[in-house]
């Protein structure tokens, strides 16, 4: 089974912010696949739903921990599902505010860049996790980092976003498919 996990802050008032990207192109993937996710999180803390796309069975996981306990979930669902091999099964989507909005960067494993979500899911699962990262850009003005990701997208951010969004779907189909390194070639590569 291949795992798909959006990260991201759970509720109305988060669902917006350039932090929850990661849930957003899980959303979008989970469209796409027509994997329909719960709501309710009685799952893994998460919304969860799982299906088959393109020969796979897929899981996709939104974590209804905030981002910063992300690992719990992800621990839950990696114990429960058969995943055989996170290093090549378990794709991670999340925001990266050192890339330009909506470039996206695949790596296979490595370190968290200072992300915390991705710090807890790898304390939990090793660095051995591919991840797909979304642009996300800094703020241009003197504003914190923190306050920054928790803001919604500008409006000219906001009408690209589909768009970026269906190029991410692109790269995790790719992924599941091809595997992290063949995509990799083809998305990193790819300016925004």
């Amino acid at each position: 089974m291949k795992l798909v996990v959006g990260l991201g802050n759970p509720g109305r008032r988060h669902q917006a912010e350039r932090h929850n990207v990661g849930f957003q192109i899980a959303t979008a993937f989970a469209r796409r696949a027509g994997i329909l996710l719960s709501s309710s999180g009685e799952r893994f803390e998460a919304q969860f739903g799982q299906g088959h796309f393109r020969g796979f069975e897929v899981g996709v996981l939104k974590p209804l921990t905030f981002m910063n306990e992300s690992g719990r979930s992800v621990a839950q669902a990696l114990s429960a599902l058969p995943v055989d091999d996170p290093s090549q099964d378990l794709l991670l989507l999340l925001d990266d505010v050192d890339l330009p909005f909506a470039q996206l960067r695949l790596r296979a494993q490595g370190g968290d860049a200072g992300h915390r979500g991705l710090r807890d899911v790898l304390a939990r699962t090793g660095p051995a996790v591919p991840r797909l990262r979304f642009g996300i850009g800094r703020p241009v003005t003197q504003q914190s980092t923190h306050d920054f990701v928790l803001e919604p997208f500008d409006p000219a951010e906001q009408e690209a976003l589909p768009q970026a969004l269906a190029r991410a779907v692109d790269a995790v189909t790719c992924c599941l498919d091809e595997g992290p390194g063949k995509a990799m070639n083809r998305f990193n590569s790819l300016a925004c």
